[in-house]
Protein backbone atom coordinates (compact mmCIF):
# COMPACT_ATOMS: atom_id res chain seq x y z
CA UNK A 1 0.00 0.00 0.00
CA UNK A 2 1.29 3.16 -1.53
CA UNK A 3 2.05 5.93 1.33
CA UNK A 4 3.47 8.68 -0.60
CA UNK A 5 2.45 11.17 -2.23
CA UNK A 6 2.28 11.60 -5.90
CA UNK A 7 0.37 14.52 -7.80
CA UNK A 8 2.45 14.52 -10.69
CA UNK A 9 2.17 10.36 -11.46
CA UNK A 10 -0.58 9.47 -13.46
CA UNK A 11 0.10 5.54 -13.22
CA UNK A 12 0.72 5.79 -9.59
CA UNK A 13 -2.07 8.40 -9.63
CA UNK A 14 -4.33 5.28 -10.19
CA UNK A 15 -3.69 3.82 -7.04
CA UNK A 16 -4.25 6.89 -4.78
CA UNK A 17 -7.72 7.47 -6.47
CA UNK A 18 -9.54 8.52 -3.30
CA UNK A 19 -12.82 9.51 -2.16
CA UNK A 20 -15.21 9.16 -5.44
CA UNK A 21 -16.44 5.95 -4.56
CA UNK A 22 -19.97 7.91 -4.57
CA UNK A 23 -19.43 9.54 -8.20
CA UNK A 24 -17.93 6.14 -9.05
CA UNK A 25 -21.39 4.87 -8.41
CA UNK A 26 -23.59 7.31 -9.48
CA UNK A 27 -22.05 7.43 -12.89
CA UNK A 28 -22.10 3.67 -13.70
CA UNK A 29 -26.51 4.09 -12.32
CA UNK A 30 -26.09 5.79 -15.62
CA UNK A 31 -24.22 4.10 -17.54
CA UNK A 32 -26.03 0.50 -16.70
CA UNK A 33 -29.51 2.92 -17.49
CA UNK A 34 -28.43 3.51 -21.25
CA UNK A 35 -28.30 7.42 -20.41
CA UNK A 36 -25.35 9.09 -21.58
CA UNK A 37 -23.37 11.65 -19.52
CA UNK A 38 -22.31 15.16 -19.54
CA UNK A 39 -19.41 15.37 -17.31
CA UNK A 40 -18.29 18.40 -15.98
CA UNK A 41 -15.03 20.08 -13.84
CA UNK A 42 -12.67 22.23 -13.24
CA UNK A 43 -9.39 22.07 -15.05
CA UNK A 44 -6.82 19.33 -12.45
CA UNK A 45 -10.11 18.59 -10.73
CA UNK A 46 -9.53 14.81 -11.34
CA UNK A 47 -11.63 14.57 -14.38
CA UNK A 48 -9.11 12.41 -16.57
CA UNK A 49 -8.11 10.29 -13.92
CA UNK A 50 -11.99 9.44 -12.92
CA UNK A 51 -11.91 8.31 -16.79
CA UNK A 52 -8.97 6.28 -16.73
CA UNK A 53 -10.44 4.41 -13.74
CA UNK A 54 -13.83 4.13 -15.19
CA UNK A 55 -12.13 2.31 -17.78
CA UNK A 56 -10.51 -0.47 -15.57
CA UNK A 57 -13.55 -1.12 -13.73
CA UNK A 58 -15.62 -1.31 -16.70
CA UNK A 59 -12.99 -3.65 -18.45
CA UNK A 60 -12.88 -5.74 -14.97
CA UNK A 61 -9.16 -5.07 -14.41
CA UNK A 62 -9.41 -4.33 -10.89
CA UNK A 63 -9.35 -7.20 -8.81
CA UNK A 64 -10.82 -7.64 -5.40
CA UNK A 65 -7.59 -6.70 -3.44
CA UNK A 66 -7.27 -3.65 -5.29
CA UNK A 67 -4.45 -4.64 -7.77
CA UNK A 68 -4.86 -2.91 -11.76
CA UNK A 69 -4.26 -5.95 -13.76
CA UNK A 70 -2.74 -3.37 -16.59
CA UNK A 71 -0.51 -1.44 -14.77
CA UNK A 72 3.02 -2.25 -14.33
CA UNK A 73 3.00 -1.26 -10.38
CA UNK A 74 2.05 -4.84 -9.59
CA UNK A 75 2.89 -4.44 -5.78
CA UNK A 76 1.12 -1.53 -5.35
CA UNK A 77 -2.53 -1.85 -4.53
CA UNK A 78 -5.93 1.17 -4.14
CA UNK A 79 -6.01 2.91 -0.61
CA UNK A 80 -9.52 3.46 -1.00
CA UNK A 81 -10.79 0.86 0.49
CA UNK A 82 -14.75 2.33 0.38
CA UNK A 83 -14.02 2.09 -3.68
CA UNK A 84 -13.20 -1.90 -3.49
CA UNK A 85 -16.57 -1.97 -2.05
CA UNK A 86 -18.75 -0.52 -4.80
CA UNK A 87 -16.17 -2.16 -7.59
CA UNK A 88 -17.25 -5.13 -5.96
CA UNK A 89 -21.41 -4.44 -5.96
CA UNK A 90 -20.89 -3.47 -9.93
CA UNK A 91 -18.64 -6.27 -10.72
CA UNK A 92 -21.27 -8.39 -11.91
CA UNK A 93 -23.88 -5.85 -13.64
CA UNK A 94 -20.63 -4.81 -15.90
CA UNK A 95 -20.07 -7.89 -17.26
CA UNK A 96 -21.74 -7.68 -20.50
CA UNK A 97 -19.90 -3.69 -20.80
CA UNK A 98 -16.62 -2.80 -22.73
CA UNK A 99 -15.43 0.81 -22.11
CA UNK A 100 -12.42 2.95 -24.19
CA UNK A 101 -11.09 6.27 -23.59
CA UNK A 102 -10.67 8.59 -25.77
CA UNK A 103 -8.53 11.60 -25.33
CA UNK A 104 -8.74 15.17 -27.64
CA UNK A 105 -6.16 16.02 -25.46
CA UNK A 106 -3.25 16.55 -28.09
CA UNK A 107 -5.52 16.06 -31.42
CA UNK A 108 -5.86 18.65 -34.24
CA UNK A 109 -7.32 16.62 -36.90
CA UNK A 110 -10.25 14.00 -37.67
CA UNK A 111 -7.79 11.53 -38.35
CA UNK A 112 -6.07 11.61 -34.84
CA UNK A 113 -9.41 11.08 -33.67
CA UNK A 114 -10.59 7.93 -35.58
CA UNK A 115 -7.05 6.09 -34.96
CA UNK A 116 -7.69 6.80 -31.41
CA UNK A 117 -10.46 4.94 -31.33
CA UNK A 118 -9.40 2.20 -33.32
CA UNK A 119 -6.33 1.89 -31.02
CA UNK A 120 -8.39 1.68 -27.81
CA UNK A 121 -11.02 -0.53 -29.42
CA UNK A 122 -8.04 -3.20 -30.07
CA UNK A 123 -7.61 -3.32 -26.32
CA UNK A 124 -10.57 -4.59 -25.52
CA UNK A 125 -12.18 -7.75 -26.29
CA UNK A 126 -13.98 -6.67 -29.40
CA UNK A 127 -13.34 -9.58 -32.33
CA UNK A 128 -11.32 -7.26 -34.67
CA UNK A 129 -12.57 -8.16 -38.05
CA UNK A 130 -16.29 -8.05 -36.80
CA UNK A 131 -15.07 -4.25 -37.77
CA UNK A 132 -14.53 -4.16 -41.26
CA UNK A 133 -13.00 -0.40 -40.63
CA UNK A 134 -12.89 1.96 -44.15
CA UNK A 135 -9.51 1.71 -45.25
CA UNK A 136 -7.39 4.11 -46.62
CA UNK A 137 -8.02 6.74 -44.23
CA UNK A 138 -7.81 10.31 -45.32
CA UNK A 139 -9.48 13.44 -44.46
CA UNK A 140 -11.95 13.38 -46.75
CA UNK A 141 -13.73 10.44 -45.54
CA UNK A 142 -13.15 10.37 -41.98
CA UNK A 143 -16.93 11.15 -41.16
CA UNK A 144 -18.03 8.44 -42.74
CA UNK A 145 -15.67 5.89 -41.47
CA UNK A 146 -16.60 7.03 -38.39
CA UNK A 147 -19.71 6.73 -39.15
CA UNK A 148 -19.26 3.05 -40.70
CA UNK A 149 -17.34 1.92 -37.82
CA UNK A 150 -20.41 3.29 -35.41
CA UNK A 151 -22.74 1.63 -37.08
CA UNK A 152 -20.92 -1.89 -37.56
CA UNK A 153 -19.96 -1.75 -33.51
CA UNK A 154 -23.33 -1.56 -33.02
CA UNK A 155 -24.47 -4.55 -35.20
CA UNK A 156 -21.91 -6.40 -33.31
CA UNK A 157 -22.61 -5.60 -29.98
CA UNK A 158 -26.72 -5.94 -30.47
CA UNK A 159 -25.35 -9.76 -31.94
CA UNK A 160 -23.11 -10.29 -28.81
CA UNK A 161 -25.62 -8.71 -26.29
CA UNK A 162 -22.85 -6.02 -25.06
CA UNK A 163 -22.59 -2.60 -24.36
CA UNK A 164 -19.91 -0.35 -25.08
CA UNK A 165 -18.68 2.79 -22.89
CA UNK A 166 -16.84 5.56 -25.19
CA UNK A 167 -15.30 7.80 -22.27
CA UNK A 168 -14.27 10.67 -24.39
CA UNK A 169 -12.07 13.76 -22.63
CA UNK A 170 -11.21 17.35 -23.07
CA UNK A 171 -14.45 17.72 -25.09
CA UNK A 172 -13.56 21.31 -25.12
CA UNK A 173 -11.44 20.43 -28.46
CA UNK A 174 -14.09 19.23 -30.63
CA UNK A 175 -14.75 23.02 -31.48
CA UNK A 176 -11.50 23.34 -32.92
CA UNK A 177 -11.77 20.07 -35.54
CA UNK A 178 -12.83 21.07 -39.33
CA UNK A 179 -15.61 19.30 -39.04
CA UNK A 180 -16.30 18.98 -35.35
CA UNK A 181 -19.90 19.39 -36.17
CA UNK A 182 -20.50 16.88 -37.63
CA UNK A 183 -18.48 14.40 -35.28
CA UNK A 184 -20.68 15.92 -32.39
CA UNK A 185 -23.90 14.88 -34.38
CA UNK A 186 -22.19 10.78 -34.94
CA UNK A 187 -21.63 10.73 -31.22
CA UNK A 188 -25.58 12.14 -30.12
CA UNK A 189 -27.28 9.64 -31.91
CA UNK A 190 -28.41 7.60 -29.29
CA UNK A 191 -31.77 6.46 -30.87
CA UNK A 192 -29.21 4.78 -33.89
CA UNK A 193 -26.26 3.76 -31.27
CA UNK A 194 -28.49 2.30 -28.65
CA UNK A 195 -25.70 0.06 -27.74
CA UNK A 196 -22.97 2.62 -27.34
CA UNK A 197 -23.05 4.82 -24.28
CA UNK A 198 -20.77 8.21 -24.49
CA UNK A 199 -19.53 9.96 -21.15
CA UNK A 200 -18.18 13.94 -22.37
CA UNK A 201 -16.25 15.42 -20.35
CA UNK A 202 -14.87 18.94 -20.07
CA UNK A 203 -14.79 22.10 -18.07
CA UNK A 204 -16.80 25.06 -18.22
CA UNK A 205 -15.95 25.77 -22.19
CA UNK A 206 -17.25 22.35 -22.28
CA UNK A 207 -20.81 22.99 -20.20
CA UNK A 208 -21.33 26.75 -22.84
CA UNK A 209 -21.31 24.45 -25.93
CA UNK A 210 -23.78 21.88 -24.07
CA UNK A 211 -26.06 24.72 -23.07
CA UNK A 212 -25.70 26.96 -26.16
CA UNK A 213 -28.93 27.52 -27.80
CA UNK A 214 -29.09 24.55 -30.57
CA UNK A 215 -26.95 22.53 -28.97
CA UNK A 216 -26.73 18.90 -30.20
CA UNK A 217 -25.69 17.84 -26.35
CA UNK A 218 -28.96 18.77 -24.94
CA UNK A 219 -29.95 15.51 -24.04
CA UNK A 220 -26.60 14.39 -22.09
CA UNK A 221 -27.33 13.79 -18.22
CA UNK A 222 -25.51 16.41 -16.34
CA UNK A 223 -22.95 15.46 -13.10
CA UNK A 224 -20.22 17.95 -12.15
CA UNK A 225 -17.20 16.34 -9.75
CA UNK A 226 -16.38 18.38 -7.30
CA UNK A 227 -14.59 17.93 -3.79
CA UNK A 228 -13.91 14.66 -2.65
CA UNK A 229 -15.46 13.12 0.42
CA UNK A 230 -13.43 14.50 3.64
CA UNK A 231 -13.53 11.11 5.38
CA UNK A 232 -11.84 9.21 2.51
CA UNK A 233 -9.41 12.26 2.24
CA UNK A 234 -8.42 12.32 5.46
CA UNK A 235 -8.35 8.17 5.50
CA UNK A 236 -6.81 7.18 2.60
CA UNK A 237 -4.75 9.90 0.69
CA UNK A 238 -3.67 11.77 3.84
CA UNK A 239 -2.01 8.74 5.35
CA UNK A 240 1.39 9.61 5.16
CA UNK A 241 0.58 12.62 7.40
CA UNK A 242 0.85 10.73 11.21
CA UNK A 243 -0.43 13.86 13.17
CA UNK A 244 -4.05 15.22 12.89
CA UNK A 245 -3.14 18.76 13.19
CA UNK A 246 -1.18 18.29 9.85
CA UNK A 247 -4.54 16.32 7.90
CA UNK A 248 -6.84 19.14 9.47
CA UNK A 249 -4.45 21.86 7.94
CA UNK A 250 -4.47 19.93 4.10
CA UNK A 251 -8.30 19.85 4.54
CA UNK A 252 -8.77 23.30 5.61
CA UNK A 253 -6.35 24.47 2.74
CA UNK A 254 -7.18 22.26 -0.24
CA UNK A 255 -10.75 22.23 0.19
CA UNK A 256 -10.44 18.86 -0.59
CA UNK A 257 -9.51 19.08 -4.19
CA UNK A 258 -7.54 16.00 -4.78
CA UNK A 259 -4.66 17.66 -6.57
CA UNK A 260 -4.12 20.54 -4.68
CA UNK A 261 -4.36 17.83 -1.38
CA UNK A 262 -1.53 15.77 -2.33
CA UNK A 263 0.70 19.23 -3.40
CA UNK A 264 0.21 20.61 0.11
CA UNK A 265 0.75 17.35 1.32
CA UNK A 266 3.78 16.40 0.21
CA UNK A 267 5.40 19.89 1.27
CA UNK A 268 3.78 18.79 4.97
CA UNK A 269 5.48 15.41 4.62
CA UNK A 270 8.82 16.37 3.47
CA UNK A 271 9.27 19.55 5.41
CA UNK A 272 8.81 17.82 8.61
CA UNK A 273 8.00 20.90 10.36
CA UNK A 274 4.97 23.67 10.86
CA UNK A 275 3.70 25.15 7.78
CA UNK A 276 1.51 28.04 7.04
CA UNK A 277 -0.49 28.87 4.32
CA UNK A 278 1.92 31.90 3.87
CA UNK A 279 4.95 29.48 3.32
CA UNK A 280 2.31 27.67 0.92
CA UNK A 281 2.49 31.07 -1.23
CA UNK A 282 5.67 30.87 -1.46
CA UNK A 283 5.82 27.64 -3.24
CA UNK A 284 5.72 29.59 -6.78
CA UNK A 285 4.92 26.37 -8.59
CA UNK A 286 1.95 25.54 -6.10
CA UNK A 287 0.79 29.32 -6.59
CA UNK A 288 1.01 29.44 -10.37
CA UNK A 289 -0.89 26.00 -10.72
CA UNK A 290 -3.65 27.10 -8.34
CA UNK A 291 -3.84 30.51 -10.44
CA UNK A 292 -3.87 28.76 -13.86
CA UNK A 293 -6.64 26.29 -13.34
CA UNK A 294 -8.64 28.11 -11.19
CA UNK A 295 -8.62 31.87 -11.46
CA UNK A 296 -7.16 31.99 -14.59
CA UNK A 297 -9.16 29.71 -16.43
CA UNK A 298 -10.06 31.38 -20.27
CA UNK A 299 -13.41 30.29 -20.30
CA UNK A 300 -14.70 32.12 -17.63
CA UNK A 301 -16.86 35.28 -18.33
CA UNK A 302 -16.34 38.46 -16.46
CA UNK A 303 -18.55 38.27 -13.99
CA UNK A 304 -17.41 34.97 -13.00
CA UNK A 305 -14.17 36.85 -12.50
CA UNK A 306 -15.41 39.32 -10.55
CA UNK A 307 -17.07 37.43 -8.42
CA UNK A 308 -14.45 35.13 -7.38
CA UNK A 309 -12.35 38.20 -7.01
CA UNK A 310 -14.56 39.64 -4.70
CA UNK A 311 -15.36 36.38 -2.60
CA UNK A 312 -11.31 36.22 -2.14
CA UNK A 313 -11.17 39.20 0.10
CA UNK A 314 -14.70 38.94 1.70
CA UNK A 315 -15.99 35.57 2.99
CA UNK A 316 -19.00 34.26 3.57
CA UNK A 317 -20.86 36.53 1.91
CA UNK A 318 -24.91 36.45 0.57
CA UNK A 319 -26.04 37.28 -2.87
CA UNK A 320 -27.54 40.37 -2.09
CA UNK A 321 -24.74 41.51 -0.40
CA UNK A 322 -22.53 41.00 -3.75
CA UNK A 323 -25.40 42.35 -5.66
CA UNK A 324 -25.39 45.71 -3.47
CA UNK A 325 -21.76 45.88 -3.88
CA UNK A 326 -21.21 45.02 -7.34
CA UNK A 327 -24.01 46.84 -8.38
CA UNK A 328 -25.15 43.87 -11.02
CA UNK A 329 -28.46 42.50 -11.69
CA UNK A 330 -29.19 39.87 -9.23
CA UNK A 331 -30.59 37.56 -11.17
CA UNK A 332 -27.51 37.07 -13.38
CA UNK A 333 -25.29 36.97 -10.20
CA UNK A 334 -27.24 34.27 -8.88
CA UNK A 335 -26.75 32.22 -12.47
CA UNK A 336 -23.18 32.97 -12.14
CA UNK A 337 -22.94 31.88 -8.49
CA UNK A 338 -25.06 28.66 -8.99
CA UNK A 339 -22.55 27.83 -11.57
CA UNK A 340 -19.27 28.16 -9.66
CA UNK A 341 -21.27 26.22 -7.23
CA UNK A 342 -21.70 23.67 -9.39
CA UNK A 343 -18.11 22.99 -9.74
CA UNK A 344 -17.19 23.10 -6.62
CA UNK A 345 -15.05 26.31 -7.39
CA UNK A 346 -16.97 28.01 -4.33
CA UNK A 347 -19.35 26.31 -1.50
CA UNK A 348 -22.58 27.46 0.00
CA UNK A 349 -23.76 27.56 3.63
CA UNK A 350 -27.03 29.02 4.75
CA UNK A 351 -26.95 31.15 1.65
CA UNK A 352 -23.54 32.64 2.35
CA UNK A 353 -20.93 31.87 -0.44
CA UNK A 354 -17.22 31.34 0.05
CA UNK A 355 -13.91 29.72 -1.66
CA UNK A 356 -13.39 26.43 -1.27
CA UNK A 357 -9.93 25.58 -0.09
CA UNK A 358 -7.95 28.41 2.21
CA UNK A 359 -5.37 28.08 0.14
CA UNK A 360 -8.13 28.74 -2.73
CA UNK A 361 -8.65 31.77 -1.52
CA UNK A 362 -5.31 33.15 -0.82
CA UNK A 363 -4.48 32.65 -4.06
CA UNK A 364 -7.05 34.78 -5.07
CA UNK A 365 -6.85 37.29 -3.27
CA UNK A 366 -2.81 37.17 -4.92
CA UNK A 367 -4.16 36.76 -7.95
CA UNK A 368 -6.98 39.57 -7.75
CA UNK A 369 -6.78 43.19 -6.51
CA UNK A 370 -10.05 44.28 -3.87
CA UNK A 371 -12.68 44.95 -6.36
CA UNK A 372 -14.43 46.89 -3.38
CA UNK A 373 -11.73 48.79 -2.50
CA UNK A 374 -11.30 50.00 -6.71
CA UNK A 375 -14.87 50.47 -6.92
CA UNK A 376 -14.13 52.91 -3.72
CA UNK A 377 -10.98 54.37 -5.72
CA UNK A 378 -13.50 54.95 -8.56
CA UNK A 379 -15.98 56.58 -6.94
CA UNK A 380 -13.47 59.93 -5.69
CA UNK A 381 -12.04 59.63 -9.08
CA UNK A 382 -15.53 59.98 -10.38
CA UNK A 383 -16.17 62.52 -8.07
CA UNK A 384 -13.32 64.81 -8.94
CA UNK A 385 -13.68 64.21 -12.62
CA UNK A 386 -17.73 65.04 -12.34
CA UNK A 387 -17.07 68.68 -10.13
CA UNK A 388 -13.81 69.45 -12.40
CA UNK A 389 -14.36 68.22 -16.07
CA UNK A 390 -18.27 68.42 -16.42
CA UNK A 391 -18.82 72.12 -16.18
CA UNK A 392 -15.95 72.44 -18.50
CA UNK A 393 -17.33 70.38 -21.27
CA UNK A 394 -21.04 71.43 -20.61
CA UNK A 395 -19.67 75.49 -20.97
CA UNK A 396 -17.53 74.63 -24.03
CA UNK A 397 -20.75 72.98 -25.10
CA UNK A 398 -22.93 76.38 -24.81
CA UNK A 399 -20.51 78.59 -26.02
CA UNK A 400 -19.73 76.44 -29.24
CA UNK A 401 -23.34 76.41 -29.61
CA UNK A 402 -23.79 80.13 -29.81
CA UNK A 403 -21.10 80.99 -31.53
CA UNK A 404 -21.66 78.22 -34.57
CA UNK A 405 -25.81 79.86 -34.09
CA UNK A 406 -25.68 83.41 -33.24
CA UNK A 407 -29.09 83.79 -33.79
CA UNK A 408 -31.01 86.51 -35.96
CA UNK A 409 -31.21 90.14 -36.56
CA UNK A 410 -33.92 92.43 -37.00
CA UNK A 411 -33.84 95.06 -39.39
CA UNK A 412 -36.90 97.39 -40.30
CA UNK A 413 -37.23 99.89 -43.06
CA UNK A 414 -40.43 101.84 -43.41
CA UNK A 415 -41.82 104.72 -46.11
CA UNK A 416 -44.41 107.10 -44.09
CA UNK A 417 -47.61 106.89 -44.47
CA UNK A 418 -47.54 103.61 -46.89
CA UNK A 419 -45.73 100.15 -45.62
CA UNK A 420 -43.58 98.75 -43.00
CA UNK A 421 -40.51 96.34 -44.33
CA UNK A 422 -39.01 94.49 -41.45
CA UNK A 423 -36.88 91.05 -42.66
CA UNK A 424 -35.19 88.34 -40.10
CA UNK A 425 -32.31 87.26 -41.22
CA UNK A 426 -29.02 85.31 -39.50
CA UNK A 427 -26.22 87.15 -38.60
CA UNK A 428 -23.21 85.38 -39.60
CA UNK A 429 -23.29 83.92 -42.90
CA UNK A 430 -20.54 81.38 -44.20
CA UNK A 431 -19.45 80.53 -47.66
CA UNK A 432 -21.86 78.34 -49.38
CA UNK A 433 -24.43 78.18 -46.79
CA UNK A 434 -28.08 78.06 -47.80
CA UNK A 435 -30.76 78.94 -45.70
CA UNK A 436 -33.60 81.60 -45.55
CA UNK A 437 -34.85 84.62 -44.35
CA UNK A 438 -38.80 86.11 -43.51
CA UNK A 439 -39.88 88.99 -45.21
CA UNK A 440 -43.20 91.27 -43.03
CA UNK A 441 -44.77 93.80 -44.67
CA UNK A 442 -46.95 96.52 -42.86
CA UNK A 443 -49.73 98.21 -44.65
CA UNK A 444 -49.37 101.86 -42.65
CA UNK A 445 -51.41 103.92 -44.84
CA UNK A 446 -55.11 104.15 -44.33
CA UNK A 447 -55.91 102.98 -47.60
CA UNK A 448 -55.71 99.58 -49.78
CA UNK A 449 -52.70 98.83 -51.56
CA UNK A 450 -53.43 96.54 -54.57
CA UNK A 451 -50.22 94.97 -54.97
CA UNK A 452 -46.38 95.41 -54.09
CA UNK A 453 -43.20 94.50 -55.48
CA UNK A 454 -40.27 93.75 -53.21
CA UNK A 455 -36.95 92.90 -55.15
CA UNK A 456 -33.48 91.61 -53.43
CA UNK A 457 -30.42 92.11 -54.46
CA UNK A 458 -26.25 91.60 -53.56
CA UNK A 459 -23.41 90.61 -55.30
CA UNK A 460 -22.56 88.11 -52.34
CA UNK A 461 -26.05 86.60 -51.89
CA UNK A 462 -28.32 84.70 -54.18
CA UNK A 463 -31.49 85.71 -53.10
CA UNK A 464 -34.69 83.40 -54.79
CA UNK A 465 -38.54 82.34 -54.37
CA UNK A 466 -39.84 80.54 -57.06
CA UNK A 467 -36.74 81.15 -59.55
CA UNK A 468 -36.72 84.59 -58.95
CA UNK A 469 -35.48 87.19 -56.45
CA UNK A 470 -38.44 89.59 -56.43
CA UNK A 471 -41.49 89.08 -54.36
CA UNK A 472 -44.88 89.42 -55.89
CA UNK A 473 -47.41 90.43 -52.65
CA UNK A 474 -51.15 90.55 -53.08
CA UNK A 475 -53.28 93.13 -52.04
CA UNK A 476 -52.89 94.23 -48.53
CA UNK A 477 -55.32 95.96 -46.19
CA UNK A 478 -55.00 99.20 -44.41
CA UNK A 479 -52.91 97.84 -40.90
CA UNK A 480 -52.35 94.47 -42.05
CA UNK A 481 -49.43 92.61 -42.51
CA UNK A 482 -48.00 89.68 -44.83
CA UNK A 483 -45.49 87.71 -44.51
CA UNK A 484 -43.24 85.74 -46.23
CA UNK A 485 -39.82 83.31 -46.48
CA UNK A 486 -37.37 84.17 -48.84
CA UNK A 487 -34.49 81.37 -49.66
CA UNK A 488 -30.66 82.19 -49.73
CA UNK A 489 -27.34 81.23 -50.82
CA UNK A 490 -24.24 82.91 -49.60
CA UNK A 491 -21.05 82.51 -52.84
CA UNK A 492 -17.47 81.64 -51.90
CA UNK A 493 -16.21 84.79 -50.91
CA UNK A 494 -12.87 84.35 -49.26
CA UNK A 495 -11.55 86.62 -46.48
CA UNK A 496 -14.65 89.40 -47.44
CA UNK A 497 -15.81 90.34 -43.57
CA UNK A 498 -19.33 91.81 -44.51
CA UNK A 499 -21.89 90.86 -47.18
CA UNK A 500 -24.11 93.53 -48.70
CA UNK A 501 -27.92 93.37 -49.42
CA UNK A 502 -30.41 95.64 -50.40
CA UNK A 503 -34.05 95.96 -50.46
CA UNK A 504 -35.81 98.12 -53.96
CA UNK A 505 -38.96 99.23 -53.76
CA UNK A 506 -40.96 101.69 -55.31
CA UNK A 507 -37.22 102.50 -56.96
CA UNK A 508 -35.86 103.22 -53.69
CA UNK A 509 -32.94 101.76 -52.25
CA UNK A 510 -32.99 99.90 -48.87
CA UNK A 511 -29.11 98.87 -47.87
CA UNK A 512 -28.06 96.27 -44.73
CA UNK A 513 -24.82 94.51 -44.38
CA UNK A 514 -24.71 90.99 -42.81
CA UNK A 515 -21.10 89.61 -41.20
CA UNK A 516 -19.42 87.09 -43.04
CA UNK A 517 -17.22 84.38 -41.26
CA UNK A 518 -14.32 83.36 -43.70
CA UNK A 519 -14.00 79.23 -42.64
CA UNK A 520 -16.93 76.94 -42.00
CA UNK A 521 -17.68 75.89 -38.62
CA UNK A 522 -21.68 75.43 -39.12
CA UNK A 523 -21.35 72.48 -40.67
CA UNK A 524 -19.81 70.08 -38.17
CA UNK A 525 -20.00 72.80 -35.04
CA UNK A 526 -23.39 71.45 -34.27
CA UNK A 527 -21.97 68.03 -33.62
CA UNK A 528 -19.41 69.11 -31.94
CA UNK A 529 -21.47 71.12 -29.51
CA UNK A 530 -23.35 68.20 -28.82
CA UNK A 531 -20.54 66.27 -28.29
CA UNK A 532 -19.14 68.34 -25.50
CA UNK A 533 -22.37 68.33 -24.04
CA UNK A 534 -22.08 64.50 -24.37
CA UNK A 535 -18.91 64.35 -22.61
CA UNK A 536 -19.83 66.52 -19.92
CA UNK A 537 -22.32 64.00 -18.76
CA UNK A 538 -20.79 60.53 -19.60
CA UNK A 539 -17.26 61.59 -19.07
CA UNK A 540 -17.33 60.61 -14.96
CA UNK A 541 -18.76 57.20 -15.88
CA UNK A 542 -16.90 53.70 -15.32
CA UNK A 543 -16.46 53.32 -18.85
CA UNK A 544 -14.05 56.47 -19.23
CA UNK A 545 -12.71 55.33 -15.83
CA UNK A 546 -11.36 52.35 -18.01
CA UNK A 547 -10.73 53.88 -21.00
CA UNK A 548 -8.42 56.30 -18.88
CA UNK A 549 -6.92 53.06 -17.77
CA UNK A 550 -6.65 50.97 -20.81
CA UNK A 551 -4.93 54.66 -22.41
CA UNK A 552 -2.45 54.83 -19.44
CA UNK A 553 -1.80 51.39 -20.13
CA UNK A 554 -0.88 51.72 -23.68
CA UNK A 555 1.00 54.53 -23.08
CA UNK A 556 2.99 53.02 -20.02
CA UNK A 557 4.05 50.39 -22.52
CA UNK A 558 5.23 52.60 -25.12
CA UNK A 559 7.52 54.37 -22.31
CA UNK A 560 8.76 50.50 -21.11
CA UNK A 561 9.58 49.70 -24.72
CA UNK A 562 11.83 53.01 -25.13
CA UNK A 563 13.37 52.74 -22.28
CA UNK A 564 14.13 48.50 -23.40
CA UNK A 565 15.29 49.84 -26.90
CA UNK A 566 17.52 52.63 -25.27
CA UNK A 567 19.24 49.65 -22.86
Amino acid sequence: MPLTFAPNNNEYSKFLFTGRSQDIDTLLKEITSGNCVALYGERRSGKTLTLQMMKEIINNKITDDGKIISSQLSQLRLVDQNLLQTISIWRVSLLSYNAILVSLHGKRTEVELFESIVNELAEIPIDISEKSLVSPLTKDNTINGLRSLLEQLQSYLIKKKEKLVVLMDEMETLSKFRKGVAIAEEFCKTTEYTEIIFIHTGSYTWREHVYEHGSLFNHLEPYFLTSIDERDMRRFLLQPLTRKEQKDFVVKMSGCKPLYAQYIGEILYKSGKETTQYDLLDNRSLRQKVKQNIFEEQALDKTSKLLLSTLSHYQDVSEEWLTGKLKIDQSLIRAKLYNLVDFGTISVLEKKYKICGSFIELCGRDTYTNPIQEQTYEKRLTSLLKWSLMPIFLTGAFLLHHYVHPGNFQKRFSIPDHITLEIDHPKILEDNEEGSIKIFVTNTSQSKIDSLKITFNSEQIKYSKDGTNTLHLSALEPGSTYSQTLNFHVLSLGGKEKLESKIIYLGKNFFFEIEHRPFSIKAFGSSLSVFLAFLGFTFPGRGWIELLSKVQGILLSQDSKSVDKDN
